[in-house]
């Protein structure tokens, strides 16, 4: 005795809730990045530490660091070496606090991402 199933899939219902859960996965990877990285953020008046700050649009998500001197606290290495400015004195952080965050959250970033799929799929 045979037995058949059918069965329809709302493959534009799929797309659509996908497509939803995109920014919002961005966003949830990014802000990893964020808790991986301000601890690492040099202090000296706190403004840098505090002002993280995550957007969003499609598929991109962006955190940006708006202290007035986050370019130098993140390449201040290179004015360790005397080439050019002072050295940083800072008793907490280090340079290059976002780029080590970056590689350090890579992997739970995307797992953040995975589970916003997850949710929302």
């Amino acid at each position: 005795m045979s037995i058949e199933w059918e069965d329809t899939f709302d493959w534009d219902g799929l797309q659509a809730r996908k497509n939803a859960a995109i920014t919002p996965a961005a966003v949830a990877g990014m802000e990893v990045v964020r808790q991986v990285t301000t601890p690492k953020v040099p202090v000296e008046s706190g403004h840098l530490v505090g002002s993280p700050s995550i957007t969003a649009s499609g598929n991109t998500a962006t955190i940006r660091y708006g202290g007035p001197y986050a370019r130098y606290q993140e390449f201040g290495v290179y004015y360790r070496h005397g080439r050019v400015g002072a050295p940083l004195t800072h008793t907490h952080g280090q340079s290059f606090f976002l780029t080590t965050g970056i590689v350090e959250a890579a992997d739970p970033a995307l797992r953040a991402c995975a589970r916003v799929f997850e949710e929302r799929l």
